[in-house]
């Protein structure tokens, strides 16, 4: 799914999820194929993107706002794991 994060109706940022079937698929998977592994009847969610304006970053908002997708996400009972891959700025070359 895809969020976005207002502050007094301005929007501050996004987070992207996709609900995948296995965290294995993932491991596998190349930088431009993680798409493919969406799956409406996946039991992970797998954060793809988390984003704050950069003028705003300096508010501790990442941390909230990651806190409360984490206890969001764990308070679906059809979701057994939250999983998520951190990437190096050259991460789509290898």
């Amino acid at each position: 799914g895809q969020y976005v994060i207002k502050i007094d109706g301005k929007v501050i940022g996004a987070v992207y999820t996709q609900k995948i079937l296995s965290e294995e698929s993932l491991n596998k998977a190349s930088f431009n194929k993680i798409s493919e592994l969406h799956n409406n009847d996946g039991l992970i969610i797998q954060l793809l993107g988390f984003n704050i304006l950069p003028s705003m970053q300096d508010r501790g908002l990442g941390d909230q706002v990651l806190t409360f997708f984490l206890q969001l996400f764990s308070l679906m009972s059809e979701i057994k794991k939250i999983v998520g891959v951190t990437r190096c700025q050259n991460y789509k070359d290898n």
